[in-house]
């Protein structure tokens, strides 16, 4: 009887794990899907000029992390992001391999919402996602990376209208009836009554500031694609390329600082009296 109970708790115990596994399965990252996935179609229509376009409808990149890169519907693109100089390298953005990738590319670098290596991060892994090579991939990477558009944040005041609700007093009358009497007696009461007021406050918030991006030469795009091909860079060499970069634009001193320029004298001082003659 006894060996027959625990066969049964058993098997209800297995059960019971069966079906746990079923209804919560562990988290895992999805091997068929590495680099993540797309949510929708790129449908745009062509802006007058000829070189913008305007998507019709909504466009999202789903990244390995389950974050969610979305190019709305009315966004304008036009591959920007990427610098022009590595088109004859790679393709042009508008048709392709990594088309779907530019989109969410150029929205998230005119959103600024993330900071900018996650956006150029997100564009490799979006390149991939699309079907690119590893190391054409690597190349786009390194475009955006080292010569793409960089921006980072500043506290600004910002104002706010908020709803806030306030009490006042107000001096009503009551009627009071005494029970014994069934006298009614007329009593002055105070009333808070409730009322919404609209302020204005401010508050701190994160504004992206771009920096300046100069574009590369010639020699640079043929430099870089030939050390990723020959060296086989990895993406952390390309980021070492990129804070180099970076270093040299913005945070290295001047070597020849320029001088204040001189201001100018508005009330110059009058001329010296003339010296007393001296006596014979």
């Amino acid at each position: 009887m006894k060996m027959a109970r625990l066969v049964i708790l058993m098997i209800a115990l297995v059960g019971i794990g069966y079906v746990a596994g079923w209804l919560f399965p562990p988290f895992a990252i999805d091997e068929d899907r590495p680099y993540g996935y797309y949510v929708g179609d790129v449908t745009t229509e062509w802006n007058s000029g000829g070189r913008d376009m305007t998507l019709q409808q909504d466009f999202t990149y789903v990244d390995a992390s389950e974050r969610v890169w979305l190019a709305p519907s009315g966004s304008v693109v036009n591959g920007a992001s990427i610098p022009r100089e590595f088109w004859s390298v790679i393709g042009s953005p508008f048709a392709g391999e990594y088309r779907d990738a530019s989109v969410i590319h150029d929205v998230a670098c005119v959103d600024k919402i993330r900071p900018h290596d996650d956006v150029h991060r997100m564009f490799h892994d979006a390149c991939r996602c699309s079907g690119v090579s590893p190391q054409k991939a690597k190349v786009l990477y390194a475009a955006v990376a080292v010569f793409g558009p960089k921006w980072s944040y500043q506290q600004q005041p910002r104002e706010r209208i908020v709803n806030r609700t306030v009490f006042s007093v107000e001096k009503r009358h009551k009627t009071v009836v005494d029970p014994d009497t069934g006298k009614e007696t007329v009593v002055p009461i105070e009333v808070r009554v409730p009322r919404t007021v609209q302020e204005m406050i401010v508050e701190e918030t994160d504004v992206p500031v771009p920096f300046p991006h100069p574009g590369p030469t010639e020699q640079e795009v043929a430099e870089l694609v030939e050390r990723i091909t020959n060296d086989n860079l990895t993406l952390a060499q390309i980021d070492e390329l990129a804070n180099v970069r970076a270093e040299e634009l913005y945070f290295k001193p001047r070597l020849d600082p320029i001088s204040p320029p001189e201001q100018a004298i508005e009330n110059p001082p009058a001329d010296p009296p003339p010296r007393p003659p001296s006596p014979e």
